[in-house]
């Protein structure tokens, strides 16, 4: 028996080992426009009235939107600056509301956060599987609106702080989801792990304040943070660091993966990159998989590379590939509804190159890349009963791709 959990505990070593070195030469992939066919083009206006709106966020990284079920409606969270003196801004939150069919806005709410202290314009919204409720994490707040379909109008329901405790606001954000069956709220914050809240009253029901015994003490307070959640299993990820930025100091920096279920934990501890620009986690569909993928420097490249990194954190297998050099960021990742392809939005360094990266799960390989009509980043996210992807640029590029026909001229 001894021999066999040593024999076990060197292979899971010998995979938590493998994770800095990886093939310094990343694969050729082809690249293409999207298909004639396959999508509609939008050009979204800067709202009436509002002449100190800007990009769809303030960081051009990618804009924050989700998209109704029915693929009827996107709503878009954005933060955005006014000038009103040498050196000084006024940030003003936004819920906005835009008809894809009619291609007009139906709803621009200004938003007023009592627990919002950043000029950052980042918001996690999540839309009920009916669209009627529609949940937004603003920095160290969390709201929930109810959502009129037929006329495309939210009204607020209830917002509540997240973390009561001391933080520093520039690097406190939170990410949010509904329970499986819709009646709780799910939320997680670096400083924080999981907080519930009651989806209709906005009641406080259940929350850990600390995090797993696996994650080492230090790291709690990160200077990127990124995670994400889901709902079943009730499970959370939060990249976390200990933000080490003078020479001569140890720098950790790692993802942590909890299991509220089963009360499992485990904590991958990431010996490269020391800094990451705009990390996106995900967790595969129907897998206990963590999905990772950020641009950095790497060792035996000049410049930055897109890594990818698929860490199967129940027994410590860990993946990572290398898929080029030709991005400044990633802007985000997600799967399709059936888990058979991810979706890789990037930010090219040239306009010639994929702004898009199309990944066959069951091989892990790159099958696509396709560039996009702006070289900003995209928010991606699927309308499941309309069956489109949905992408969103910074600088208010639209796409609305048919699926099913994307699909056939992937398998062509």
């Amino acid at each position: 028996m001894c021999a066999r959990v040593g024999i076990a505990a060197g292979v899971a070593l010998f995979f938590i080992g493998a994770l800095g070195r990886i093939d310094s030469k990343p694969p050729r992939i082809a690249t293409s426009l999207l298909p004639a066919g396959t999508f509609q083009e939008h050009l979204l206006s800067r709202p009436e009235a509002m002449d100190h709106f800007e990009e769809m966020r303030t960081e051009f990284f990618s804009p924050n939107a989700a998209v109704t079920r029915d693929g009827k409606y996107l709503i878009i969270g954005t933060c955005q600056p006014m000038w009103t003196g040498i050196d000084d801004y006024e940030f003003y939150f936004y819920l906005i509301v835009y008809d894809i069919g009619q291609k007009r806005y139906t709803h621009v709410l200004s938003v007023q956060q009592d627990f919002v202290h950043l000029n950052d314009s980042f918001a996690d919204i999540q839309i009920s599987s009916d669209d009627r409720l529609i949940a937004v994490t603003w920095d160290n707040a969390v709201s929930v609106y109810s959502f009129d379909n037929t006329k495309g109008r939210l009204e607020h329901k209830w917002t509540k702080r997240i973390f009561h405790g001391e933080t520093n606001p520039w690097r406190m954000k939170a990410w949010c989801t509904f329970s499986e069956d819709e009646k709780q709220l799910l939320v997680t914050c670096p400083q924080q792990p999981l907080t519930k809240f009651d989806a209709l009253t906005g009641e406080r029901l259940e929350r850990w304040r600390r995090h797993s015994k696996v994650v080492p003490g230090e790291v709690t307070d990160p200077l990127r943070p990124s995670g994400a959640i889901r709902s079943c299993p009730v499970q959370v990820a939060l990249l976390l660091d200990n933000w080490r930025q003078e020479k001569g100091e140890k720098s950790i920096q790692g993802i942590v993966v909890q299991d509220f279920n089963s009360k499992k934990a485990k904590f991958l501890n990431l010996e490269e990159p020391v800094s990451f620009y705009d990390t996106r986690l995900v967790f595969q569909p129907g897998k206990n998989v963590l999905v990772t993928a950020y641009v950095t420097p790497h060792p035996k490249i000049t410049g930055r590379a897109l890594q990818l990194v698929r860490w199967e954190w129940e027994t410590n297998l860990v993946h990572k590939d290398l898929l080029g050099t030709y991005w400044e960021l990633c802007s985000d990742l997600l799967f399709s509804p059936d888990g058979a392809y991810a979706l890789v939005l990037v930010m090219p360094n040239w306009i010639t190159d994929p702004g898009l990266l199309v990944i066959e799960t069951s091989e892990w390989k790159v099958i696509k890349g396709y560039r996009l009509p702006s070289s900003r980043g995209y928010k991606g996210m699927f309308a499941a009963q309309a069956k489109q992807l949905v992408l969103l640029s910074s600088d208010a590029h639209l796409l609305i791709i048919d699926w099913p026909k994307f699909v056939e001229h992937l398998n062509e």
